[in-house]
């Protein structure tokens, strides 16, 4: 259900989704608590039950709850198995937790800072235009080591479409000094702005990012690529040593199984000379 959420359902789709993940997460703090020696999922799992739960409910948006349902979904799974397991195999699945976390950070804060790439293309492909108004902006400059200013700008504008329905956005942060229309803003200025039809809060001011699909295939596609990459590759390097480890750990334990059938089949003399052998 946490990976269906990430389509469209009516309202009471996400309220069953609260009541069965509060409930599961509630249940697998409680059965962790019992054994006294899963205290950090215990704190873990009654986060997610608090997360969720469907009496005082948290209101998030949609965007951020999408990379939520995906990192509670591989949480519970993982939780299934890391109350019982060996000891052994705590570190290797300590790590897998951390390794997923990270990679779920990088690509959270990634969306955060830079948007939904498909959104811009929709745009570029189906987006309607309506008329708009800049109603507020802003900018911020700071000087680097060598002395040299670097600004950054933003603002924030309102549209309104053919069935009345008005909306106010704010545009990404750009970072480059407001254009000379924009700076000392006193009162609204006119702009053109470009929206989805499906889905009107998804918009930009008309000019702004990618104009055509091969720039967007450039900049976004190929270009926008290496950044996810960058943020994601402590999070993977975590995973694929904690992968090793569990592989080692498997292969120790088959040698463990072969052994113990060992003993009940040969003779001392015979077994010291397959332990030296192994």
């Amino acid at each position: 259900m946490l990976l269906g959420a990430l389509g469209h359902h009516p309202y009471d789709y996400y309220r069953l989704l609260r009541w069965i993940v509060c409930g599961v997460a509630a249940f697998a703090a409680f059965r962790a608590s019992e054994r006294n020696k899963n205290g950090g999922w215990v704190w873990v799992l009654a986060f997610v039950a608090l997360l969720f739960n469907p009496i005082i409910p948290v209101h998030l948006e949609r965007e951020t709850w999408a990379f939520i349902d995906v990192g509670v979904a591989v949480l519970l799974l993982i939780s299934i198995v890391a109350v019982d397991l060996p000891p052994a195999m705590k570190g290797p699945l300590k790590a897998i937790v951390r390794g997923l976390l990270l990679v779920f950070l990088a690509l959270w804060f990634w969306y955060y800072m830079l948007g939904n790439p498909l959104d811009e293309l929709a745009l570029i492909r189906s987006g309607k235009t309506v008329a708009g108004l800049v109603i507020d902006t802003w900018e911020d400059a700071w000087d680097d080591d060598r002395g040299r200013t670097h600004w950054v700008n933003g603002a924030s504008y309102k549209y309104t479409l053919p069935n009345g329905r008005e909306f106010t956005q704010r545009t990404q942060d750009e970072p480059r000094r407001l254009k000379e229309e924009f700076r000392n803003l006193k009162q609204p200025y006119p702009i053109e702005v470009e929206y989805l039809p499906d889905k009107p809060a998804v918009s930009r001011r008309k000019g702004d990012g990618c104009q055509n699909v091969l720039e967007w295939l450039w900049q976004k596609a190929l270009l926008g690529s290496l950044l996810p990459a960058l943020f994601v590759s402590p999070g993977i390097a975590v995973l694929l040593k904690a992968v090793r480890d569990l592989k080692n750990f498997r292969e120790d334990a088959l040698l463990n199984q072969y052994w113990e059938r060992l003993k009940g089949q040969r003779t001392p003399k015979e077994l010291a000379k397959v332990n030296v052998a192994l």
